[in-house]
């Protein structure tokens, strides 16, 4: 089975910025919400060992990978977005979970984000050819 590691690197109210690779060669910049005890819609997911799969997204109406084994949490998608940060703090976030993957990271709004996102997710679903894959996060 395909293989991708995420490694989380930063931690703050700005988000988790972190750095996904696979044995490949291919690497890209993550964003996903602060820790917040794994809380539905406000937090990162738990470090572990996930199963992801190519379905059907019903909210974005496209095919894009979802991570497997979140529950009581559902839906935790790789897609686009620059920012996520915990809005309860006054930060803007485009997530509710999610992974977001970028070509680099950078600063939007006076905020800690990742930039060129949609190129970013585009190249990582070509790169793992729609075939599930195992993610693992240390």
């Amino acid at each position: 089975m395909r293989q991708a590691v995420l490694r989380r690197l930063q931690h703050s109210d700005h988000g988790t910025f972190g750095v996904l690779r696979t044995p490949l060669g291919f690497t890209a910049c993550t964003a996903e919400l602060p820790w917040r005890d794994n809380a539905s819609g406000i937090s990162c997911i738990p470090p572990g060992v996930y199963d992801v799969a190519w379905t059907f997204s019903p909210r974005f109406r496209r095919m894009m990978y979802v991570v497997e084994g979140t529950a009581p949490r559902e839906g935790i998608r790789f897609h686009a977005g620059n920012l996520a940060g915990d809005v309860s703090k006054g930060w803007t976030t485009h997530f509710q979970g999610c992974i977001g993957l970028g070509l680099r990271f950078g600063i939007l709004k006076g905020q800690r984000a990742i930039l060129s996102s949609a190129p970013a997710v585009l190249a990582f679903e070509q790169h793992m050819e729609h075939e599930p894959f195992r993610l693992e996060i240390p």
